[in-house]
């Protein structure tokens, strides 16, 4: 792939060369590839994780495999909304996983250097 201005790029694919160009608003993407426009949104998956039965907002799951790297807190310790709990390596990038309200941390249920699957709970907070 070959850069050809700020938003335009080459890109050859088995022996085949398109013009590809972006433009990113926001979270929004518009693609032009060989005369098709596509459209992409830009979503980080740790916005998305919802859990059956409506658990509580106070319940932080993953919603990717990964290993959790680092535990940052620990059973009983008090914590603020938007305070980072730990971390989960996953396709070679740290996320941070952060209590989405004030409050007490009431059980961590993984341990550092293990993996866990997609939807796996990792700390409950309770207010």
């Amino acid at each position: 792939m070959g850069a050809l201005g700020p938003s335009e790029w080459r890109l050859t694919e088995d022996g085949v060369t398109r013009a590809v160009s972006a433009a990113v608003s926001g979270d929004r993407v518009d693609v032009q590839v060989a005369g098709h426009a596509l459209v992409a949104m830009v979503v980080d998956p740790r916005d998305r994780v919802t859990l059956a039965d409506g658990a509580a907002e106070g319940v932080v799951a993953t919603p990717m495999p990964g290993l959790v790297s680092r535990i940052l807190v620990q059973e009983g310790q008090e914590v603020d909304a938007g305070q980072v709990l730990l971390v989960v390596e996953a396709m070679k990038m740290e996320n941070e996983f952060k209590s989405r309200i004030a409050g007490r941390v009431a059980q961590i249920h993984v341990i550092a250097g293990v993996a866990v699957d997609a939807g796996a709970v990792l700390v409950t907070v309770t207010p």
